[in-house]
């Protein structure tokens, strides 16, 4: 029945709290799983009048880039770095026979993003964090992506804190 976990992760306690609980859970179960571990890096905004100048060097280069290009460059350095610390939290992590892990970068909005991916995999169950990195949700016991998640899933959701 819930072969497929989905664990949000985003560096924050209580992300780190949702990946331990999802491990201790499906280790419970004693069948076979899947945890993915999904990160969502969320979309930087920037005015679109400075698209196109070129002012800025590239890293690479060392040439004149347009503002656009250097935002490209730097959201792949930022989705492979994401990458290889979700891989290396991964590894840290004992295995146990039953329990699959993989992991995903994306970029969106977050809640948006979870739901598609969600729909989109297959997903049985959604674990999560109570609440994520922006300060402004510590105040409240439900953070915007993880209250969002909850009324827009189609699967059940296990919100951690």
């Amino acid at each position: 029945m819930l072969k497929k976990i989905l664990v949000t992760y985003d560096t924050s306690k209580p992300s780190e709290n949702a990946l331990t609980f999802a491990l201790t859970f499906a280790k419970e179960l004693r069948e076979k799983r899947e945890i993915i571990v999904l990160y969502v890096l969320p979309e930087t905004p920037y005015p679109l009048h400075l698209s196109q100048r070129k002012i800025l060097k590239s890293e690479k280069t060392n040439e004149l880039i347009t503002f656009e290009q250097y935002m490209k460059d730097l959201s792949k350095e930022m989705k492979l770095d994401s990458k290889k610390m979700l891989e290396k939290k991964v590894k840290a992590i004992e295995s146990f026979d039953n329990v699959r892990f993989r992991t995903e970068v994306i970029y969106g909005d977050p809640a948006k993003e979870i739901i598609n991916y969600s729909l989109s995999n297959q997903i049985d169950l959604i674990i999560i964090g109570n609440t994520g990195l922006k300060g402004f949700s510590k105040i409240k016991s439900l953070g915007s992506v993880s209250r969002s998640v909850i009324e827009n899933a189609k699967v059940p959701v296990i919100v951690v804190h």
